[in-house]
């Protein structure tokens, strides 16, 4: 509903044909389904937890934008990014060496301590 409340966006075709109205009540039902069984339970809801967090990353965009302006804007940025090698490949290259600096052991271990002091005071 945040990000797209006209579900313009949605890449899910059976959700955006169902809509919110019948979209929302199916999905408490498939929870109570799934439910029954933890493990299922706890993929499909980290699964759901990762989409939405992805998703609510951009929904100030894709609200002030307009759902269709962003739909042509985001369009727009993969189709330069396809029609320029070079830029896709100094992403590539820019993301990864991201990852290299960011996601060390030394780095993960800094940031559980950091989280640590801060939730013991």
């Amino acid at each position: 509903w945040v990000a797209t409340p006209n579900l313009v966006l949605e890449g899910n075709p059976v959700a955006r044909r169902l809509g919110w109205k019948f979209g929302v009540p199916l999905n408490l039902a498939l929870a109570l389904g799934f439910g029954l069984w933890p493990l299922l339970a706890i993929s499909l809801t980290t699964t759901s937890l990762l989409v939405a967090a992805r998703n609510l990353q951009s929904a100030w965009l894709m609200r002030s934008m307009g759902e269709l302006d962003y739909r042509c804007w985001i369009a727009d940025r993969i189709a330069e990014v396809w029609a320029h090698p070079g830029t896709a490949e100094r992403l590539r290259h820019n993301a990864a060496d991201l990852l290299r600096r960011t996601y060390t052991w030394d780095a993960i271990a800094a940031s559980t301590v950091d989280v640590y002091r801060v939730a013991l005071g």
